[in-house]
C-alpha cells in the first residue's frame, strides 16, 4: 500500500437491479487525510473510459465521505450530506464497518452501522432508477478497500 491509486476500479454485478436491500461489511484503510472509496447502485458502465461507471455510490472515506450519497460522473456532486458529527460517535475508521443500502422507487436510504445518514428521493424524472451493482476503489494516494459478507436481497 505504498503506491497510488492509478484509476477508479470496480468490481461489479453482471445483472441489472432496481429494489434491494444491500448489506455489506467494509474496512477502509490509507492516508487518514483523503482515502476514498464507495458502493455504486443503479449504474451503468461508461464506454469511454471503460473502467469507470456512472451513477449513485453511497459513499466512504475522508474527510467527510462516509455515508453520504455522491452522483458518480453523472452530476458528479455530493447530492445527500451525512451528519458526520453524528456518524464519528459509531464509525469504526479503519476497522470493520456495516453498510446498508436500501434502494425503493425513487427513494434511497443509507446506514452504516445502524445509523442512518441519507434518505433521499430522486426528483429528476431523466434519472434512471435500476443499474449495476459496483465495489469502488477512488484513484489517489495509497488505500485499500476491503468489503466481505455482501447480502443483496430484491425487493417487489
Amino acid at each position: 500500500m505504498k503506491e497510488r491509486v492509478p484509476q477508479n476500479e470496480f468490481l461489479c454485478t453482471d445483472r441489472v437491479f432496481t429494489n434491494f436491500v444491500l448489506r455489506l461489511k467494509f474496512k477502509l484503510v490509507g492516508d487518514p487525510a483523503s482515502m476514498n472509496a464507495g458502493i455504486q447502485v443503479r449504474s451503468q458502465r461508461t464506454v469511454h473510459p471503460p473502467n469507470e461507471m456512472i451513477g449513485y455510490q453511497a459513499d466512504l472515506g475522508e474527510p467527510a465521505y462516509y455515508g453520504c450519497l455522491y452522483d458518480e460522473s453523472r452530476r458528479n456532486r455530493i447530492l445527500a450530506q451525512a451528519d458526520q458529527s453524528k456518524l464519528k460517535e459509531v464509525l469504526r475508521r479503519g476497522d470493520w464497518n456495516d453498510y446498508e443500502i436500501r434502494c425503493e422507487g425513487k427513494r434511497i436510504r443509507l446506514f452504516i452501522n445502524g445509523l442512518q445518514t441519507v434518505d433521499y428521493l430522486e426528483t429528476d424524472p431523466e434519472i434512471p432508477q435500476f443499474g449495476r451493482i459496483g465495489l469502488q476503489i477512488h484513484s489517489g494516494p495509497p488505500a485499500q478497500v476491503a468489503y466481505r459478507d455482501v447480502v443483496l436481497t430484491e425487493l417487489p
